[in-house]
């Protein structure tokens, strides 16, 4: 009897060598060629899924966030991550944020800046549900577009929660 000895930190590693040996011990020797090519597949699958590594970074009002109370989270087609947050929206792009505001001055700022959601469409655009209304982020100008209005000319100023897209735009 041969005995095979793994060694792993990783317990999928593990688990599966201990599989292997359990399939060696109580399998047959006519259908062991099929099934030692399975289970070699099967090995080099999770071999291959558990060399991925992942980066977890905690972002906090030190990194440049505006606050650490976060509303909502997107990651855009250019790859930003949006942070919608009680005092703002902050756009990161993996090495310093960029922090949007509120400014009673300026038409094109955030028209609050508690924000709520974010939303891009299939065309991406990217909108921002905010506590009193809605606008669309034009990256061109790295502004925000007027409020959004109703078709009498009214301003849409209710505290937005969720946006949907229709499937015809």
């Amino acid at each position: 009897m041969r005995l095979l000895f793994i060694l792993s930190n990783n317990p999928q590693a593990l688990f599966l060598g201990c599989l292997i040996i359990f399939y060696f011990l109580c399998t047959n020797l006519k259908n062991m060629i099929r099934k030692s090519l399975l289970l070699l597949a099967l090995l080099l699958a999770s071999w291959i899924v558990s060399a991925q590594s992942y980066l977890f970074k905690h972002l906090e009002v030190s990194d440049g966030l505006s606050n650490n109370s976060v509303n909502t989270i997107y990651k855009d087609r250019d790859g930003f991550m949006w942070f919608g947050t009680t005092t703002g929206l902050n756009r990161y792009d993996g090495a310093k944020f960029i922090t949007y505001k509120h400014d009673p001055e300026n038409e094109y700022s955030l028209c609050h800046n508690y924000v709520r959601v974010l939303y891009e469409d299939s065309k991406g655009r990217l909108f921002v549900g905010t506590y009193n209304g809605i606008q669309l982020y034009d990256p061109e100008t790295d502004s925000f577009s007027a409020r959004a209005q109703w078709e009498d000319g009214k301003t849409f100023d209710s505290n937005i929660i969720s946006i949907l897209e229709r499937r015809n735009g």
